[in-house]
């Protein structure tokens, strides 16, 4: 269809529009609206952007909106599919695990059998002349139970006790403020078990905590990503608590680890259970009801990552169970734990030596077999310090003409104390409180006559706890409980002066020096303020290593330890493992030394006399 120009549309008065809208000519070649001006067109014209504008943006804003509607559905949807599709899979799993085994066996090398404590086992453990080294023996029920003697590794801080106050039977132990003295963790015991096919275990413990700050361990199998145990807030009574998940473990020999995490508590059992044999539906008293289950033989516990080393068939560990100080009111005793893992039988001698040893060397014999695998041998020490903060002992293990253990203790030799208060601290200002002490503190090691105070002195070590930390409340005569939160009458914070002196070497020199507080801490060193560590936390999270400048010959160490509730201790260590830490000659100076000039050198045998 041929459409007219606008030029030469001319259509008469109420004739209608043109196709392209009413246009005349302007006579200049610009062609205007009839009936309208430009302003009035350039109005419409802005109208009509702003309406498709408009329509865009409601367009836009319904998709969208649509967008994520089917995005939410197809979420529920995906959702409830996935959790069907891994119920669906649980079930098929869960299904082949407790699927009854076969008439032959699921692993080569494993034999079911029941074994008793002695090592003997029943008539189903295998063809005679089978050596338990090929063949593992496995529990009638597939749930091993283990003790402290069923052990096949420990490490300190996870110690083997044979009975204290707080149990009468063989039992790990993981004492409070243990973990002030090594890393987070680094305490483990470990146990050997086997699966005779592919299962999913669970590991449960018996435990018995004592507070919310020691209520978890740690557990992993063959060296795997470690679980929480427990976390109950249960107190002084056994419980079982379980990991909190479950471990695949294939058939075959496995290793058990049990891990530190806090301290302060006990256990005596571990069960690994597979979870084929329908617990823990069957309760606690299933787990009670339980038999010891000695683990499986072996000769050689593959390695299973850098803190588990590969275990042999024979294993020794040694272990403080009472004091580490030397001192009044302390006892010095070593538990040597040694396990016989393989087959046969093995004999040696157990010895233990150091210069502050009475004697010097001290040494036993021990025989195991299949009816005695494990070995407790106890030393009750008489120790005379020498020079030095720590006295090493050194425990040595001998059999078959090798060197099965060489492991050293330190013990430790006490300071003498000097100490001042308590101070009543009724603001709770702690270390910010001012208190005369404060303003003398550079001549508090003459022990001057403070208004309102008194000097107590102890020389004895019979202010240290069992680890080496000074105990506050045991200097004062508080008990170590919580009082704040119960409203003991007449308890209000406090805060207290210690004051000791070392004697350094003859000439100035440089030391690494480890300082903690509970509460918190301030230290002066001749006077000088080296550390102010002013955190309200466990002594263990705050222990600080500091480098120190010493004067040659006698260096006065002030403390300023503020008290709110619970625990009041100090943790001062004139010497530490660090590299370069250690120095060339070290001796604690008795108080009735601290005053007056002291020429170098000294004569140390005035106090090596003391020590005789």
């Amino acid at each position: 269809m041929t459409v007219p120009s606008p030029e030469s549309w001319h259509p008469e008065e109420g004739s209608g529009s043109p196709p392209y809208g009413n246009f005349t000519d302007a006579g200049d070649g610009a062609r205007t609206a009839r009936g309208g001006t430009d302003e009035h067109a350039g109005g419409r014209r802005s109208i009509g952007r702003v309406s498709r504008v408009a329509v865009a943006a409601g367009t836009l804003t319904a998709v969208c909106l649509a967008m994520a509607t089917i995005t939410y559905f197809a979420y529920r949807i995906g959702r409830v599919a996935g959790a069907e599709s891994e119920r669906r899979r649980m079930r098929l799993k869960e299904g082949a695990i407790q699927a009854p085994p076969l008439g032959v066996p699921a692993a080569p090398g494993v034999a079911s059998g029941t074994a008793g404590r002695d090592g003997a086992t029943d008539g189903n453990a295998g063809p005679a002349g089978i050596s338990t080294a090929d063949r593992f023996v496995m529990p009638p029920d597939g749930i091993w139970c283990f003790g402290p003697e069923e052990s096949v590794r420990a490490v300190w801080p996870m110690e083997i006790v044979e009975a204290d106050g707080d149990c009468d039977r063989p039992h790990f132990r993981i004492r409070q403020g243990a973990n002030a003295l090594c890393t987070r963790g680094t305490g483990l015991c470990e146990f050997a078990f086997a699966t005779a096919r592919h299962s999913y275990v669970s590991v449960w413990v018996r435990v018995r905590y004592s507070d919310d700050c020691g209520n978890s361990l740690q557990a992993s199998v063959n060296g795997g990503s470690p679980a929480v145990v427990g976390n109950r807030k249960v107190y002084d009574r056994w419980l079982w608590e379980p990991a909190h998940r479950l471990f695949a473990c294939p058939p075959g020999l496995h290793r058990l680890t049990i891990g530190t995490s806090e301290d302060g508590l006990l256990f005596d059992r571990v069960a690994i259970v597979p979870m084929d044999e329908g617990f823990p539906l069957k309760g606690e008293e299933h787990l009670d009801a339980l038999r010891i289950t000695p683990p499986p033989e072996f000769e050689r516990l593959p390695s299973a990552g850098p803190r588990l080393p590969a275990i042999g068939r024979l294993w020794a560990g040694a272990f403080a169970p009472d004091s580490l100080v030397i001192g009044s009111g302390h006892r010095n005793t070593i538990l040597l734990a040694v396990r016989l893992n393989g087959s046969g039988s093995a004999e040696g001698r157990a010895r233990v030596s150091g210069r502050a040893v009475a004697g010097g060397v001290i040494e036993k014999s021990f025989r195991l077999d299949a009816a005695r695998r494990t070995a407790f041998i106890r030393w009750d020490l008489r120790l005379r310090p020498r020079s030095g903060y720590f006295q090493p002992v050194l425990v040595t293990v001998e059999a078959g003409g090798e060197t099965i253990c060489s492991q050293e203790l330190n013990f430790i030799r006490p300071l003498p104390w000097a100490f001042l208060g308590p101070f009543r601290d009724e603001e709770g200002r702690g270390l910010r409180a001012e208190l005369p002490p404060d303003w003398i503190v550079a001549r508090l090691h003459e022990l001057p006559a403070v208004e309102g105070a008194a000097w107590k002195i102890v020389e004895d070590g019979s202010c240290y706890d069992w680890m080496g930390v000074v105990d506050l409340n045991r200097v004062f005569g508080f008990p170590n409980e919580r009082w704040r939160d119960e409203g003991a009458p007449g308890r209000v914070p406090m805060v207290a002066y210690a004051v000791t002196c070392i004697l350094g070497m003859p000439e100035d020199h440089h030391n690494v020096l480890a300082f903690a507080g509970d509460d918190a801490v301030r230290v002066w060193r001749n006077g000088e303020m080296i550390l102010d560590c002013p955190v309200n936390s466990p002594l263990e999270t705050k222990r600080q290593i500091v480098g120190v400048p010493m004067r040659g010959g006698k260096n006065f160490f002030v403390f300023k330890v503020p008290q709110t509730d619970y625990y009041w201790s100090l943790l001062f260590e004139p010497e530490t493992n660090i590299p370069y830490g250690r120095q060339e000659r070290f001796e604690p100076l008795q108080v009735r030394l601290w005053k007056g000039t002291l020429r170098m050198p000294f004569p140390f045998s005035l106090l090596e006399a003391d020590e005789e």
